[in-house]
């Protein structure tokens, strides 16, 4: 008779294998330079300069994302949250017991429902899978909303999740798995698939798995592993009492997906940490002067694909090179000859060249080692001269 363990693992293989979406093209990479100004110019020591452009993975004008929040409802997640009366938010949620919206599954709850006002329907799309445990392996996770870009579609299937007490155990591999479905968008998956979307799943969970029941921390980081290797990045909220010590087990399950990890003890952080998430199709930018050899002093990248950067240059001509690499690791390389001058800024580009300015100077600051104190002896020049 085969496990349940060993039934999850081959579910995983077939259905995230075999019955694979649709074959898609890869997206556009944008890359641009398209300011070249002098922040301080060369005076026996090269100067610094300020650089702008975009860098952004997309498809037409926009760069798509794909969220999949994935929220632990076993039964622990009942336990009080300690939010108590801060827990505002359910003035919205008709019928809902204050002990059950002021408990774990209440504040994942309003932690996820805080971002979606965030979120712009024209490039993103959110769902939501629930998962627990019980002798079944193959009903520990479903979806309560498929993707889609009709938030308020979101915050129902949120507000009905509140209807229905937790129970059962915590089957985070089951939860990664139906997540992971529904972004691929695979034949038994309930949303549709999309071309040229970055894959986020969000997982937010009060402990460390307990199903299958052979080595479930294993499975989840399996699990983990087998979406990476489809472009799927995980992101892991471990939760409540348990958040700084077994949590911790879980961690890997966000690592191997280049994803965050984050022990949240204080659920009333959580929202806060959440909003943090970078959702981007980016992986990494860099940004070199190849003439002085010297990379970026400071750079910065938004979610709208904006960038900038200081460098340091020498009068006359400077050969930069600018590198994006995309979430499914495609390159994307820019060279430019620029001459630095002082051209003029609009109110967005000063804005952004100051805050790199100041983090220049917060991180010069740390760097510099704190002055010494040197102990000197003084003549006593109340004694008597010989």
């Amino acid at each position: 008779m085969r496990s349940p363990g060993a039934a999850l693992a081959l579910s995983l293989a077939l259905l995230l294998g075999a019955a694979s979406p649709r074959t898609e093209g890869p997206a556009e990479i944008t890359l641009t330079l398209d300011t070249v100004d002098v922040v301080r110019p060369p005076s026996g020591e090269p100067g610094l300069g300020f650089l702008s452009g975009r860098a952004l993975a997309h498809e037409g004008d926009l760069e798509l994302f794909d969220v999949v929040f994935v929220i632990d409802t076993s039964g622990s997640t009942g336990e009080a949250s300690g939010l108590g009366s801060r827990s505002s938010w359910l003035s919205h949620l008709p019928g809902v017991q204050v002990s059950r919206g002021d408990s774990v599954l209440g504040a994942e709850v309003a932690a996820i429902e805080s971002l979606l006002d965030g979120f712009d329907a024209r490039t993103t799309r959110v769902g939501l899978v629930s998962f627990a445990g019980s002798d079944y392996p193959s009903t520990n996770a479903w979806v309560e909303a498929p993707l889609t870009s009709d938030f308020s579609k979101l915050r129902s299937a949120l507000a009905d999740r509140l209807l229905v007490d937790p129970e059962g155990g915590t089957d985070l591999a089951a939860g990664l798995l139906r997540g992971a479905i529904e972004l691929l968008g695979t034949r038994s998956a309930e949303s549709q698939p999309r071309a040229h979307a970055t894959r986020h799943l969000v997982v937010l969970t009060d402990g460390i798995p307990t199903l299958p029941e052979y080595n479930p921390v294993g499975k989840a980081i399996r699990a983990a592993h087998s979406l990476a290797k489809r472009g799927i990045c995980v992101h892991v909220f471990a939760i409540g009492r348990e958040a700084t010590r077994e949590g911790r087990e879980i961690a890997p399950v966000a690592e191997v997906t280049q994803g965050e990890y984050h022990a949240v003890r204080d659920l009333s952080k959580l929202a806060p940490l959440l909003a943090q998430i970078q959702f981007r199709s980016l992986r990494e930018l860099r940004v070199e002067n190849k003439t002085t050899g010297a990379p970026a002093v400071e750079l910065a990248h938004d979610d709208t694909g904006a960038w900038s950067g200081l460098v340091s240059f020498i009068a006359g001509a400077n050969q930069i090179e600018i590198v994006a690499v995309a979430s499914d690791g495609r390159e994307r390389h820019l060279e430019r000859q620029v001459v630095f001058g002082n051209v003029t800024l609009d109110a967005d580009q000063k804005a952004r060249r100051d805050r790199l300015l100041a983090l220049q100077a917060e991180g010069e600051a740390r760097a510099k080692p704190a002055p010494q104190k040197k102990l000197a002896i003084e003549p006593d020049r109340t004694a008597p001269a010989n």
